[in-house]
């Protein structure tokens, strides 16, 4: 789940217990998160977007259909 933000994560280098420190959460909330255990709340949604990745749509961090744009300004299908 979230492959989109997966691969943003690793483009910048960031963890999942750098989503957690900025959330505020354990990293085994995370985690579950990032398994589909459970569902990332909208306001977990719009302050990963504005804190880490201010130039994405939520749909392109949080919907795996959505194509994005890597730096390279090439498009990356998911």
């Amino acid at each position: 789940m979230y492959k989109n933000l997966q691969i943003l994560m690793i483009n910048n280098n960031l963890s999942e217990k750098d989503i957690a420190e900025t959330l505020n959460l354990t990293l085994k909330a995370i985690q579950h998160r990032f398994k589909g255990n459970t569902e990332f709340k909208r306001s977990e949604m719009l302050i990963i977007k504005k804190k880490l990745f201010p130039t994405y749509t939520l749909d392109q961090l949080f919907d795996d259909e959505i194509e994005i744009i890597d730096a390279e300004k090439t498009t990356t299908k998911i």
